[in-house]
Parts: C-alpha cells; sequence; structure tokens
C-alpha cells in the first residue's frame, strides 16, 4: 500500500510544477505586453513632442529670419553690374525665375546674393548656407 499512495504524489508534483511554469509564462506574458504598450506611448508621446518642438523652432528660426536678414526692392537698372548702361535681368538660382520689377527679394548678409524670399526660406529649413557659394548664413548680427 506504501507503493500505491507515492505514484499520487508524484503526480501532484508534477500538477503542481505545470502550475507554476503556467502561472510564470502568463506573467512574464502580461509584463511583456505592458511593456511594449508603456514603451510604444512613450515613443509616439515623444514623436509629438519633438515635432511640436521643431515647429515652435521653425517658427522661432524663420521669424529670426525676417528679422535678420535685409529684404529689398528689385530694380534692374540698380542691378547692372559696374558702369553697364544696359539692364541686366538677374534670375533666383533656386527656382530659375527672373526677378520681376519692384519684387520683394532677399539679399544673404555676408555673400550678398539675391533671391525669392519664398525660395530662400525653403533652401534655410534644411540648409544653413548661401546655394550659391556655400558661405554660412547666419540668423544672427
Amino acid at each position: 500500500m506504501a507503493s500505491s499512495s507515492s505514484p499520487p504524489s508524484t503526480s501532484k508534483s508534477k500538477i503542481d510544477y505545470y502550475y507554476m511554469l503556467f502561472g510564470f509564462t502568463f506573467i512574464f506574458i502580461v509584463l511583456f505586453v505592458i511593456s511594449s504598450i508603456a514603451m510604444g506611448c512613450c515613443t509616439w508621446f515623444r514623436r509629438q513632442f519633438l515635432s511640436v518642438r521643431g515647429l515652435l523652432s521653425r517658427e522661432r528660426n524663420d521669424l529670426e529670419m525676417q528679422r535678420w536678414i535685409p529684404t529689398l526692392k528689385y530694380h534692374k537698372k540698380e542691378a547692372g553690374v559696374g558702369g553697364e548702361e544696359e539692364e541686366m535681368t538677374l534670375e533666383c538660382v533656386i527656382c530659375l525665375s527672373p526677378f520681376d520689377e519692384g519684387e520683394e527679394i532677399m539679399q544673404l548678409p555676408l555673400c550678398r546674393h539675391l533671391f525669392h524670399i519664398a525660395c530662400i526660406d525653403l533652401w534655410l529649413n534644411t540648409h544653413n548656407n548661401c546655394p550659391i557659394c556655400r558661405s554660412i548664413v547666419l540668423l544672427h548680427p
């Protein structure tokens, strides 16, 4: 009779082992899912924060650029080089369109190159130099 009582106890310990293994596996899966969701939320919030911060800094840079980079009205007669009497038509090297008489254009401070305001704004959003000579464009005097 002693031999008949020992198989149920080994069987019970095996069942306890499987319950424990199942419990740990279940806890591990739950913790993994929770941490994955938390990481996804953190990544989403971080992207949202950086995009808002990027928009704010871009708006600040646009305001700084408008404040420190001079704009002027284009006149063909003033664009002539040296003492040339013939009128010279300049063009924006970004869009390759000529400047119109009386159009507001932007002149970079160091190299003095001329551009349409919209063209150079787009360029300076991704670059910090002149598209012609690659001189650095400072947003502060």
